[in-house]
């Protein structure tokens, strides 16, 4: 949607919070919007019968996921029965956005914690939704390797790393189940949509952690990072390429000017991901402000 209206957009470092308002000329398309098509598609995919999605390179392209998984939809395809799998940071994600009846209506008749006790239940695919930590991978190798499910769709909530990627390619290679790993897909998706126009970035006690004078650079950093990971998501899953904007100096400016760079690869690199390049006239305006700068004080106050 590079032809909209846009009203402003606000997200901020510190609290993790960001509330966008977009106008159209004729209909709204908000956060949780996306984020809701995009979680749909997931669950789609596997009822899609598309032989070529394997683990590869083209399993990553954002637009042939979401087109296939659409077109099949379209199509009324067949839907197949599944198991969802996710991390606290799926749950927290997918919560808000869809029911118990959506999940079945989409042919999830189980949705398990990554991180329980689970049975074998063969002849069954599963779709998994988590972060691309370590930890999740080593578990879903582990998955594989006790052979849980005939097909594992692996979707991640924000970009898997190369190092996990390739922790991911051995350990499956190892116990010989590679051929159970149906797709690998980053699902840009760090983001938990509360409202329509709110969504979250779901990190707590950042604003105390980024204010702390005793944080290491180091801490910083990956404070930064995930503020800057939740921002990407936020953006590729609206499908733009915003004009992005902040105050010199301090928290909003280092995730503006690392966020720029993001998405500058992002283009070069990767283009599929935020599909065709839109108009410069058309572009949204992304504004950073740090927490401490209270916006709602000077639109309740005039002084």
């Amino acid at each position: 949607l590079f032809g909209e209206k846009v009203g402003g957009e606000r997200a901020d470092t510190g609290g993790a919070r960001g509330v966008c308002e977009r106008r159209m000329e004729d209909a709204e398309v908000w956060p949780l919007d996306r984020q809701k098509e995009a979680v749909e598609n997931m669950l789609r995919a596997p009822d899609v019968d598309d032989e070529d999605d394997t683990l590869g390179a083209d399993s990553l392209s954002f637009d042939r996921h979401r087109d296939s998984a659409a077109d099949g939809a379209a199509a009324g395809s067949r839907v197949t029965w599944k198991i969802l799998i996710y991390d606290d940071i799926g749950r927290d994600i997918i919560a808000p956005i869809l029911r118990v009846t959506e999940l079945r209506a989409l042919g999830v008749t189980l949705h398990l914690s990554l991180n329980s006790r689970r049975q074998p239940i063969p002849d069954v695919p599963a779709v998994y939704f988590v972060a691309p930590t370590s930890e999740n991978i080593a578990r879903i190798c582990e998955d594989c390797k006790n052979q849980l499910y005939d097909s594992m769709w692996l979707n991640f909530s924000s970009s898997l790393p190369r190092a996990e990627l390739e922790a991911l390619a051995e350990g499956t290679a190892s116990s010989g189940s590679t051929s159970r790993i149906a797709r690998v897909f980053d699902m840009y998706s760090a983001f938990v949509s509360l409202e329509r126009p709110l969504f979250s970035l779901h990190m707590r006690d950042s604003f105390a952690a980024l204010n702390n004078p005793r944080l290491t650079e180091r801490d910083i950093e990956a404070q930064l990072e995930r503020v800057v990971s939740g921002a990407m998501s936020v953006i590729i899953t609206m499908r733009v390429l915003p004009i992005i904007r902040a105050p010199r100096g301090g928290p909003a400016e280092m995730v503006a000017a690392a966020l720029a760079a993001r998405l500058r690869e992002l283009v070069v690199g990767r283009q599929s991901v935020l599909g065709n390049a839109p108009s410069l006239l058309e572009r949204p305006l992304f504004v950073i402000f740090d927490r401490t700068l209270d916006l709602p004080v000077m639109l309740h106050h005039t002084w």
